[in-house]
């Protein structure tokens, strides 16, 4: 089984709101990050007790996201 994936949706405070594959949301407290992720970042869930973001996943949802934008705008 894969590790789970998640979508950095906002940070809150001392707290860090995920949603899931299946739109689902949880909050999760920042000291369980090794480093504070960003809105936006992919991160996957290491243990019960840890998260961390994934930076080839987050940059390849990034190049994603730029490109349907660039379509959008190009007539």
């Amino acid at each position: 089984m894969g590790k789970k994936k998640f979508i950095v949706d906002r940070i809150e405070g001392n707290s860090i709101v995920l949603e899931d594959e299946k739109q689902g949301i949880i909050l999760i407290d920042i000291n369980l990050f090794d480093t504070k992720p960003s809105e936006g970042d992919v991160v996957v869930e290491i243990d019960d007790n840890s998260f961390k973001v994934n930076e080839d996943a987050t940059k390849e949802r990034k190049s994603n996201i730029n490109a349907l934008m660039k379509g959008m705008w190009e007539e």
